[in-house]
């Protein structure tokens, strides 16, 4: 399959080396989003859910330009520096994912059409992803800055594996 790259617009992307967006097929990945404009600047510092909204709306312009919209996402993820704003940042995505995603469920059979064409290799990045998403949640669970630091840094080599130029 044709792997198409969609920039977001980031000056960061060329400085990294990551796309905003991935689309393989009819499948689209996006990469870890942070709260930066179009400028490169930090929105709603100190304000989780500006912060939260704004990583929303980058999300959803890299959709748009994907041919996709918010209501096609199967699936997120969201990584916290500090867990205790995880109540405003699951209020916040709560109501943005209300106004625009329609509540997805997958029958037994789609989910078996979903994994057999994805492609292998996407299939063990994705894998590899999560195991260190739940790594890293434990470590910070843990307060173990140190393990939480390198499980960072191994879910960012995943994601850079998989939205690479």
């Amino acid at each position: 399959m044709k792997r198409e790259l969609i920039s977001g617009g980031s000056p960061y992307e060329d400085i990294v080396g990551f796309s905003r967006a991935v689309r393989v097929g009819p499948y689209i990945t996006i990469g870890g989003t942070a709260p930066i404009n179009n400028k490169g600047n930090t929105v709603g510092i100190g304000d989780v859910s500006v912060q939260t909204k704004q990583c929303l709306e980058t999300i959803k312009m890299a959709l748009e330009k994907a041919g996709s919209s918010l209501d096609d996402v199967v699936r997120t993820r969201m990584l916290l520096t500090n867990i205790d704003d995880w109540k405003s940042v699951a209020d916040t995505s709560t109501k943005i994912a209300r106004s625009y995603i329609l509540e997805q469920k997958l029958t037994p059979a789609q989910k078996t059409e979903l994994n057999t064409s994805l492609p292998e290799h996407f299939k063990r990045l994705d894998a590899q992803f999560h195991l260190e998403a739940k790594k890293l949640e434990a470590a910070a669970l843990n307060h173990d800055a140190q393990l939480a630091t390198f499980h960072y840094y191994r879910l960012i080599e995943t994601c850079t594996a998989c939205h690479k130029f």
